[in-house]
């Protein structure tokens, strides 16, 4: 005769099978990463909008090198919202360290972008970056969402 335990074994173990598989495909959230505008480095005007090229600083804050497959960046100047950019450009941050890249971010409201090129013409303006960061770590998808705000400086930068 069966023990009711020898039973109850196999059904446990798919159990915890399920369990742990589930466990496994949730995103996690992974903090040490920061976002900010280092600048503007250029800005045309392509007939009712107008396009900011800006140079995005991601940095790692913590002790390992981090790979970041891919990217939803909000950018905000002066209150008004540019535009949302996804990228799936990937970009390595070392560990306590950083790296830059280059986003193009395109105002199509011909009503916002008069205000728009007023406020750059000023010679300094406020931003906000809105982040959602996707990084593959092994098997394990994390995700980040930095939210960073300041200052930028367009010196140097013609304004159309």
């Amino acid at each position: 005769m069966t023990h009711p335990a020898r039973l109850l074994l196999p059904l446990f173990t798919v159990f915890l099978l399920m369990t742990a598989v589930g466990c496994g495909t949730s995103k996690k959230n992974l903090n040490g990463i920061d976002l900010h505008l280092d600048t503007i480095s250029k800005v045309e005007r392509n007939g009712s909008s107008v396009a900011l090229t800006a140079v995005i600083r991601y940095t790692n804050e913590t002790v390992v090198p981090i790979g970041i497959t891919g990217s939803d960046i909000t950018l905000f100047i002066n209150g008004m919202e540019i535009q949302r950019v996804e990228s799936t450009r990937p970009i390595g941050t070392p560990s306590f360290g950083s790296n830059t890249q280059e986003t193009v971010f395109t105002l199509a409201d011909a009503s916002q972008a008069s205000a728009l090129l007023a406020a750059l013409r000023t010679g300094s303006v406020s931003y906000r970056l809105e982040t959602r960061l996707e990084i593959m770590s092994g098997e394990t998808e994390l995700f980040s969402k930095p939210i960073s705000s300041g200052t930028v400086s367009l010196s140097g930068v013609d304004i159309p």
